[in-house]
């Protein structure tokens, strides 16, 4: 076997270290790490900007990360329980999909399929940081503070003239969004 692979024994041990340090195990010690700093330290910040921020979204593919902000709001004094209560529902994002998809969710000693609170936490909250980059969510009068050329590129037409006008035919988003476009 070793004469198949250039470079022989050698190669095929690292690929071995390789998938050691970033396969299932490596994935499942990142999220382990991320859930226990969330839940012992990040929580309680994260939480109070839920009080004090507004977020909203013009695309409905995105309300759900939305949803999910209000459910987090809505039992964040809930005390130290495990899983949301059977009745409640628990907006489905993408981010709940992926490697995160057997964390977010484990089977309770009844045998029934529950959603565990501080993981879902974890996962809306990055879902969050991720659409705002995007500009997908938003914070409701944050847009007093932002500065026009550090959120849109120059573009100029072909040819080299600039082009004129409003902002949406000067400007264009650092997403390739149609929902950024049209802000």
């Amino acid at each position: 076997m070793f004469p198949a692979v250039s470079g022989g024994e050698a190669t095929l041990r690292e690929l071995v270290y390789e998938f050691k340090t970033r396969g299932p195990v490596y994935r499942r010690t990142v999220q382990t790490t991320l859930k226990a700093s969330y839940t012992n330290h990040y929580r309680r910040g994260l939480i109070k900007l839920l009080d004090v921020l507004e977020f909203r979204s013009s695309n409905h593919t995105h309300r759900p990360v939305i949803e999910a902000l209000a459910l987090v709001a809505r039992y964040a004094n809930a005390g130290n329980t495990t899983y949301y209560p059977l009745g409640e529902t628990v907006p489905v994002h993408k981010a709940m999909g992926g490697d995160w998809a057997e964390v977010v969710h484990r089977t309770d000693k009844r045998g029934r399929r529950r959603v565990v609170r501080m993981v879902y936490e974890v996962v809306a909250f990055q879902a969050l940081r991720d659409q705002l980059k995007c500009k997908e969510i938003w914070v409701v009068g944050a847009d007093k503070w932002r500065t026009r050329m550090r959120t849109c590129r120059r573009t100029s037409r072909p040819g080299g003239r600039r082009t004129t006008g409003s902002c949406a035919s000067r400007w264009t988003p650092r997403c390739s969004s149609t929902s950024c476009a049209s802000r």
